[in-house]
């Protein structure tokens, strides 16, 4: 999806004229085998979420240090047992009109991805209550929940690939960065050295209008991430560059409008 999405970026660009304990024992022990300058480190760094402070703990596991900079890994729960049963104790009206509308077994760890999709579907449905919509606490917090909880997997598949690349040049590597955490040191490394030697090259920032530059900000901020006042898709790409385009101030037209609690590509927005 990263990399949908950055060249969703890339084409927005064209558009408008500019450019648990065993685990961690199991992941620590790989990275010891992996290549010299990628340091895996285990780490307890407390992260906040003021939308999950009821749900559970939260924090940093790993970082990666290269070149003597860290580069934290994404935040997970602490006990992400304990903090599914609380997420089913408190969001139970959702998941019971999510269960009951597409036929559902009850939220555990082997369906949590088939409800995060289904939400999408629900809110696009003609059978969705009027209360739930991009701006609904309950719709937020599912979101965000399933987010944090889809990290355990992102971090597993960082590691993964550093180990199974030894002998690559990783620190300008295009599909490790698109797998790290937006605001890591590599990642705004690999971005600074993209300015340097292609925006550069063919630009003059002075020459970028206040649209473009908004646009492009934006990009950069959601490349990696979500903005919640957005719906999200599996497919996202029309989504997207629609947000970026919006932020530049485009003007809406009858063939291109969008409805906030109703995004569903080129149809909605």
């Amino acid at each position: 999806m990263r990399l949908r999405k950055l060249m969703c970026a890339a084409m927005t660009c064209v558009m408008m004229g500019c450019i648990s304990v065993n685990a961690n024992t199991v992941l620590l022990k790989a990275m010891e085998k992996t290549q010299e300058n990628f340091e895996l480190r285990s780490e307890r760094i407390e992260f906040e979420s003021e939308l999950l402070k009821d749900i559970g703990e939260i924090s940093i596991k790993y970082s990666i240090i290269n070149n003597n900079q860290q580069n934290n890994l994404y935040p997970t729960f602490d006990y992400p047992e304990l903090a599914l049963e609380k997420f089913k104790e408190i969001e139970d009206e959702l998941l019971t009109e999510l269960k009951e509308n597409y036929n559902l077994e009850d939220l555990s760890d082997s369906n949590w991805k088939v409800y995060k999709k289904t939400l999408d579907k629900y809110l696009n449905s003609s059978n969705k209550l009027e209360k739930y919509g991009n701006s609904n606490d309950d719709v937020k917090l599912f979101r965000a929940f399933m987010d944090f909880y889809e990290d355990d997997e992102r971090n597993t598949e960082i590691i993964n690939y550093i180990e199974a690349n030894p002998l690559k040049e990783l620190n300008n590597d295009l599909d490790l960065i698109l797998l790290l955490p937006y605001n890591t040191p590599l990642v705004s490394s690999y971005n600074n050295n993209i300015k340097k030697t292609k925006i550069s090259n063919k630009f003059s920032l002075m020459s970028i209008d206040d649209s473009a530059r908004k646009g492009i900000s934006y990009a950069r901020e959601y490349a990696n991430g979500r903005n919640y006042d957005y719906d999200y898709f599996d497919a996202d790409c029309t989504n997207f560059v629609s947000q970026i385009l919006e932020s530049t101030g485009k003007s809406q037209t009858s063939n291109w409008w969008h409805n906030r609690d109703f995004m569903g590509g080129s149809s909605s927005f």
